[in-house]
Formats: structure tokens, sequence, C-alpha cells
């Protein structure tokens, strides 16, 4: 869902506080990454997705996102893109 598009009481929102430590890592996304379909028409889907980073969990922030991108492409092969695809990774590291 959209934030902003629906009236507030359409919404199930909640304000939730999650404390990082070093070495820790987020990976926020849109839809679009979930929803890059294959040349049959066939979507990744979020259970697919999570796989690609659960299985470069390890590598370095930078490569992690081309890897996502990388393998994002190779799946929807000559399909066309319809959809943003928006990534951010942060690694949480000590000054």
């Amino acid at each position: 869902m959209v934030l902003g598009i629906q009236e507030s009481e359409f919404l199930n929102l909640s304000e939730e506080e999650q404390r990082l430590e070093p070495g820790d890592r987020l990976i926020l996304y849109s839809d679009g990454l979930c929803d890059v379909m294959d040349e049959n028409g066939a979507f990744l889907g979020p259970a697919r997705l999570q796989a690609i980073v659960t299985a470069q969990a390890e590598k370095p922030i930078e490569t992690l996102c081309q890897v996502i991108f990388d393998t994002l492409a190779h799946f929807r092969g000559q399909a066309g893109q319809f959809d943003d695809m928006t990534l951010l990774a942060l690694q949480v590291s000590l000054l």
C-alpha cells in the first residue's frame, strides 16, 4: 500500500524502535524488487528476494547490492522492467 494515499483509518501502521549493533545490516526496498517478472510472467516474489539476500549476507554491502540487481536482471531476462527498483542497504559500524 502506498503511504499517504489512503485515509489513516485504512492503514495499520505503528511506530517501532529497533536497536542496531555494529555489524548489523538493514535492507529496505520498494515493491518493485519483488514484482520483477520473468519472460513467462512469473513474479520473483518476497521469498525469492529474501533467499537472494540471505545467500549473500556475508558479502560486503556494495557487493550485496550489486549481486541483488544482477540476479534480478538475470531473472527478468528479456522481459521489460515495469516498476521502480529501489534498494537501500545500511551497515552499522563503529566510529
